[in-house]
């Protein structure tokens, strides 16, 4: 499986973009929640204002990192790096709300979590 394989499609302002959790990705949102163990209990515990920061910041690390693997795969591709600033610009509070579910999907393909479920699921049903 490639790496671009684990990333999941978002539409922002009518474009779409691909969130990719990648080793890089995975440092920066440990750092921000304080351990990804705590992302969960991070974002619940914030309040309105703090939330949308930090959706806003988890979202551009995570559509960066899968911009910047279309780039090295093909240097061609043109798409620039996104800015908190214009995410901020460019999106309702609700956009934002909205992308928190897209946000773990991603986390959750670039750590395999899914995956992980899906054969837990499977040896509860054989057994």
């Amino acid at each position: 499986m490639s790496l671009l394989d684990r990333s999941r499609p978002v539409t922002i302002d009518g474009q779409q973009y691909d969130m990719l959790m990648t080793t890089e990705a995975t440092i920066e949102i440990a750092d921000m929640v304080g351990g990804l163990e705590n992302f969960d209990t991070a974002l619940e515990a914030l309040d309105a204002k703090d939330m949308l920061l930090m959706l806003t910041n988890l979202t551009v690390v995570l559509v960066n990192q899968g911009t910047a693997a279309h780039k090295y795969k093909d240097p061609s591709y043109d798409r620039p790096q996104l800015t908190a600033e214009t995410l901020r610009i460019i999106t309702a509070p609700s956009d934002l709300l909205a992308l928190k579910g897209q946000i773990q999907d991603a986390i959750e393909a670039g750590m395999d979590l899914n995956i992980k479920r899906e054969d837990d699921e499977k040896n509860l049903n054989a057994g």
